[in-house]
């Protein structure tokens, strides 16, 4: 997911309302088809049209678990997308979206909270705060389907948060996780611990340690 730490800062709180009515005009007006292709051509019109209102911070809503992701309430376009009941009843993909994009909006608070409690000192502080960030995608996602990019995203951004840009911490998190990751899989305490060495190693002097 391509959202850098300055755009979720940067979120508003969506005027839900308004965009349930923008949303189901939009979908009541399309009709519905059994064409793959244009039922995904609709979708990533309903992804424009959030991110137009909400902000690009919004386009977590749509990451479900089937795709690594803390979205809990949006399970992925093949099965939420106006399908089953929702191709009678738009409302159904709308309230879906909706639910989504809450989910994605409470899980940016905690994720505030989470970096809000970390405290830098010493090199072994770091190593704890990975351990922190790491078990919290592990609970967020259930350790399913390629978390692993849930967790990149949130050591991404952690690096952001201490003042690195975006490459270069997109970068340092990657080297650190190394691939260790799998799917569907919870890593021993030891892998993390690992990841975590590996971290510190690339990350604590261009945090300004010594």
């Amino acid at each position: 997911m391509d959202i850098s730490w300055a755009q979720k800062c940067r979120r508003k709180s969506p005027d839900y309302s308004s965009l349930e009515q923008r949303l189901l005009q939009m979908l009541q007006r399309s009709a519905c088809d059994e064409n793959w292709e244009a039922r995904w051509k609709l979708f990533l019109q309903v992804k424009d049209l959030v991110e137009r209102e909400v902000g690009p911070w919004a386009n977590g809503w749509c990451w479900g678990e089937i795709d690594g992701g803390p979205v809990r309430r949006w399970c992925c376009f093949d099965h939420s997308f106006l399908q089953g009941k929702a191709k009678l009843e738009p409302a159904l993909t709308v309230a879906a979206v909706l639910n989504g994009l809450r989910d994605w909006e409470l899980n940016c608070e905690q994720v505030d909270s989470l970096f809000l409690g970390i405290e830098i000192e010493e090199p072994v502080d770091l190593d704890i705060a990975v351990l922190e960030i790491v078990n919290f995608a592990v609970k967020a996602t259930g350790a399913s389907d390629a978390w692993y990019g849930y967790c990149l995203l949130l050591l991404k951004w952690f690096l952001e948060s201490r003042g690195i840009d975006e490459r270069r911490a997109q970068k340092c998190a990657r080297k650190a996780i190394g691939g260790r990751f799998e799917s569907w899989s919870e890593p021993s305490e030891k892998l993390k611990e690992d990841v975590a060495e590996s971290f510190r190693l690339l990350v604590w002097k261009k945090l300004g340690g010594k």
